[in-house]
């Protein structure tokens, strides 16, 4: 709609590093994984009329926070355990793309991973949608509406 280009960080990560999130994390390790997130932030924040789409857990390192607010804004798409257990249930490859975090890859996770994850959200993000019950056009003139542009 803004004919802006879009990258998704951790597709531009499993690109440049040829392998899966899952494997990159096995090999490595979560905290290798997330340096890794990082550099790819780096590089994908230098774009120009750019929406970048990131993993969840980005903001659960301050530099990304700051390096995002530096060069652009952060939206807080929200779900409910339910949705988001809910998609994860229909996207087929999420296994490579989204390994589990606490071993448990179910609604006990996504809980546990919320707790953690929207208190730094809501206090980071500039604009927050609640995309429970709306399509990606609506989420995405809800963005440009709040935002306006």
């Amino acid at each position: 709609k803004l004919k802006y280009k879009f990258l998704d960080t951790d597709i531009l990560l499993q690109k440049k590093e040829k392998d899966t999130i899952s494997s990159i994390v096995e090999k490595k390790g979560w905290q290798q994984f997330r340096d890794l997130e990082s550099k790819y932030l780096k590089e994908a924040s230098e774009y120009d009329d750019t929406i970048i789409s990131t993993g969840g857990g980005i903001i659960e390192k301050e530099e990304n926070i700051e390096l995002m607010k530096k060069n652009g804004i952060i939206v807080w798409l929200t779900a409910s355990v339910q949705t988001i257990r809910s998609r994860l249930a229909e996207d087929l490859s999420n296994t490579d793309s989204r390994p589990a975090l606490t071993g448990k890859f179910s609604e006990d996770e996504i809980e546990d991973v919320l707790k953690k994850r929207n208190p730094i959200y809501k206090k980071s993000s500039l604009v927050s949608i609640d995309t429970d019950s709306i399509t990606l056009p609506e989420i995405a003139d809800s963005i440009i509406e709040k935002l306006k542009i």
